[in-house]
């Protein structure tokens, strides 16, 4: 079976009052991804049961190059701020940021 590499967005939930839990990442297998970061993730979202928000097939040559621009445009973003020492993992501010946008050939904007 061929693997589908794409570009994922989980939601976390809330992790205290403000502040909501995403994470950003690229995968060749979604299903076995969700497993790994519910059984041994970082800190923040290990033993939590995540909710995929967004998924874009990519081809596997462009994952990498899509998520690390996603990231850097999340880290310029009011409201957004990476957790502690989690390259893709980020608190988002609810009294701030009312939409998550994703941009791969085109923004893919996802309501909170």
């Amino acid at each position: 079976m061929k693997k589908q590499y794409g570009i994922y967005v989980i939601d976390y939930g809330m992790y205290d009052e403000f502040y909501r839990l995403y994470k950003l990442g690229e995968t060749g297998n979604l299903e076995q991804r969700l497993h790994q970061h519910e059984e041994k993730g970082n800190k923040f979202i290990k033993g939590k049961t995540g909710n995929v928000i967004l998924w874009r097939p990519v081809s596997q040559y462009n994952t990498k190059r899509y998520e690390d621009k996603n990231r850097a445009i999340w880290d310029s973003l009011e409201g957004f701020q990476r957790c502690y020492r989690c390259k893709d993992t980020f608190l988002v501010d609810t009294r701030i940021v009312t939409e998550i946008a994703i941009t791969i050939k085109k923004t893919y904007a996802v309501a909170l």
